[in-house]
């Protein structure tokens, strides 16, 4: 896929919601994979004298699309509404299930292709690349992985889940920060609040390493971090303000005089703050995530 002018213009700010440029640019790279006879193996026409296959059956590729999705779409209609974004990126990972490269074909008496043996890993190979380039040039926080689509947090957040094996960490933080990583990846982006919640339990637990008086167990960390005593006052000034957030907001309770934090900018912003706070208070001890 080529860089174009147009992709280099888009604001770098990454999206969830899939939008009527992405769509477009999926639905026809489909169409020019069923005339590649991509879909063939699955849903092409048979020769029952040869056996072979050819083209591709619209309507049984939408219907399989209905039986395993529920899903009614027309991606050869271009006045079909589009889906919804859980909805498409379920599409894109039905796609890969079914496509396929055909690896030995001849021409038939009416020019049309007939096809006998494929190769799907080749296929699903290519059909990643492309889609993750596509999730690239659209500027969306996704990537394919094995026929999955996840939500990408950041490269940095994605690096500390994949090291989550440190053995000096008690495996209850670890399994905390795991659980938090899941609901802050999800990809419909509806899990934050979850998030949020799990991972301000981690840093209370955190704050008993050295001891279960919290007030007095965080003094006693910090000391360890840095030397300079205004350093230390301002991180435990820093831990105080978050965990006033963590206490006042619906995040650790949901008392009906709490209130929500709703803007998705400032809850990625809390969460990776209550990371980078556990990181550093474990680093005191000499221990990374």
């Amino acid at each position: 896929m080529n860089n174009y002018y147009r992709f280099k213009q888009i604001h770098t700010e990454r999206s969830l919601e899939i939008k009527n440029e992405f769509w477009n640019s999926f639905t026809m790279y489909i169409k020019r994979l069923i005339l590649e006879d991509w879909l063939t193996e699955n849903f092409g026409k048979k020769d029952y004298d040869s056996g072979w296959l050819w083209g591709c059956d619209d309507e049984i590729l939408l219907n399989r699309i209905v039986e395993e999705l529920g899903i009614f779409i027309n991606i050869f209609d271009v006045n079909f509404d589009m889906p919804k974004t859980a909805d498409i990126l379920s599409i894109l990972e039905f796609f890969y299930i079914y496509i396929s490269k055909p690896i030995e074909t001849v021409i038939g008496y009416g020019g049309d292709r007939y096809s006998s043996e494929f190769d799907k890993a080749s296929a699903r190979y290519e059909y990643t690349i492309y889609i993750n380039q596509l999730f690239e040039n659209h500027r969306y926080s996704y990537k394919m992985v094995k026929g999955k689509v996840n939500h990408v947090a950041s490269k940095e957040l994605n690096s500390i889940y994949d090291g989550l094996q440190n053995e000096s960490v008690e495996s209850e933080l670890i399994d905390l920060i795991r659980r938090s990583f899941n609901s802050f990846s999800d990809r419909t982006g509806q899990k934050k609040d979850d998030a949020l919640m799990i991972i301000a339990n981690a840093l209370e637990r955190v704050k008993t390493l050295e001891g279960n008086n919290k007030k007095k167990s965080i003094v006693e960390i910090i000391d360890r971090i840095d030397e300079n005593p205004k350093v230390r006052e301002y991180i435990n000034i820093l831990i105080k303000d978050i965990t006033n957030i963590s206490n006042n907001c619906r995040i650790r309770h949901h008392e009906i005089n709490k209130f929500e934090i709703k803007n998705p900018a400032v809850q990625d912003f809390l969460y990776y703050e209550y990371l980078n706070i556990i990181k550093l208070l474990l680093s005191a001890y000499d221990l990374e995530l």
